[in-house]
């Protein structure tokens, strides 16, 4: 079964990747000459799968090492048969969404070991790489987020299986892919059994020096420069997008940005877009953290590990108050929040039909993708966000706050070697 379905969703994510035009971020000029805000791949990339190490290092770009190192083996194949650059693009999406179709695998494992329906495990193992979240990802340029997202829910499940050097591995790669993944840290290590907390730390702080090490003594500045920017994304004329809390703070500005090549000059044009103040772009980060933070301790308090499945609830709400506090939010970015609440739909007790929560967030996002057009104003397109993402955020929050039917004094069993549930004895 796990073969099958391992070779369905590679299958799948070779089609989606074969159809994929060229991300809008990837090969972006305009990007690094605004360095180091730079969050655009194919520079590095490119330098990476030619051995120039030296290069590679000093285009790092906002997004970590790990998607870069597992694309660029596959771009230098590509590179073989002189491939252009929609083409390397594609290739590199194609090793990205191997990502997804992994996680597919063990959801359905998962799945079918709690005796759910088979039409919900197939929509799970379907909705996990096909969605319209992946494809903006891809469309935008970042099909790295997959990557970061599959990580961070891989870690999720294993440290509820309390197999805590796998979990913590897992979670190193998916800070090492993106930050964001720092938020999945406390929740998951109060997963993790107690007495292996201390090795858990360990091995992940392992992971990240490891991987960021080398970046930092590779080109010291660049490595600054690119720290500092993005604690302070939002503050420059066209970052901040409407879909967050913030936009009614944001103030517009102009900025100039390349349009064609002339001669082989650069042609620049004025564009209009919206920035936030440094503090606020550096309350929203702060903020997300706290928030963070706060439902983790009540979830501890109330659920915690003696219902390990409410630890995907708890991911899934934290990382849906990113996208709505970050002002910068883009619809690929409920890309995590989404396999977070499909591996929930996967280990949950409960035998459901069909995963309706995750199938309930991700039309939400789509519907608010499909509305924007038919505004007549930004303002009005964020109050739309807000107005349907908060009560989503609610919903979760409060499926995953519900009072545990198991006392937190019960002692629990070793876990079944065919479920990752844990037993309790009376």
């Amino acid at each position: 079964m796990k073969r099958a379905v391992l070779a369905a969703s590679t299958v799948g994510v070779g089609v989606i990747a074969v159809r994929s035009d060229l991300g809008a971020d990837y090969g972006n000029i305009g990007c690094h000459l605004n360095a180091p805000r730079c969050d655009e791949a194919s520079f590095p990339i490119h330098a990476l799968a030619h051995l120039r190490i030296a290069e590679f290092m000093h285009e790092q770009p906002l997004m970590g090492p790990v998607s870069l190192v597992l694309r660029a083996p596959f771009v230098a194949v590509a590179n073989l048969f002189d491939a252009n650059l929609v083409t390397v693009y594609r290739v590199g999406v194609f090793a990205c969404l191997l990502a997804l179709a992994l996680l597919a695998v063990m959801l359905v494992a998962r799945s079918l070991a709690q005796g759910h329906a088979w039409v919900h495990t197939a929509v799970i193992g379907v909705v996990a790489v096909i969605n319209p979240l992946v494809t903006s990802a891809i469309d935008q340029g970042h099909p790295e987020e997959a990557v970061a997202g599959a990580a961070g829910i891989a870690a999720a499940l294993w440290a509820i299986d309390r197999r805590c050097n796998l979990a913590a591995v897992a979670l190193a790669l998916a800070i090492a892919t993106k930050a964001w993944a720092l938020l999945l840290v406390v929740p998951i290590a109060l997963m993790v059994d107690p007495s292996a907390r201390r090795q858990f730390a360990t091995v992940v702080a392992i992971g990240l020096l490891c991987l960021y090490v080398p970046l930092s003594l590779g080109d010291t500045e660049r490595f600054r420069q690119v720290t500092e920017a993005a604690g302070q994304l939002g503050s420059v004329p066209g970052q901040v997008t409407p879909a967050n809390a913030w936009f009614f703070t944001a103030h517009p500005g102009t900025f100039s940005r390349p349009v064609a090549v002339d001669h082989g000059q650069l042609v620049y044009a004025d564009a209009r877009g919206y920035a936030v103040s440094v503090p606020v772009a550096r309350l929203a980060h702060a903020l997300v953290l706290i928030l963070g933070l706060a439902l983790t301790i009540a979830w501890y308090r109330r659920a915690g590990p003696s219902d390990p499945a409410t630890l995907l609830l708890v991911l899934a709400a934290i990382l849906l108050m990113r996208c709505m506090l970050d002002p910068g939010n883009h619809s690929y970015y409920h890309l995590p929040a989404r396999l977070a609440l499909l591996c929930w739909e996967a280990v949950r007790r409960a035998r459901a039909r069909v995963p309706w929560l995750a199938a309930l967030f991700i039309a939400s996002v789509w519907a608010i993708a499909k509305v924007k057009p038919h505004l007549d104003s930004d303002t009005a397109f964020a109050w739309v966000y807000l107005g349907v993402e908060v009560p989503m955020c609610a919903l979760i929050v409060g499926l995953a706050l519900n009072p545990c039917r198991r006392s937190r004094s019960t002692p629990r069993t070793p876990p079944s070697p065919t479920s990752p549930r844990h037993a309790t004895v009376s």
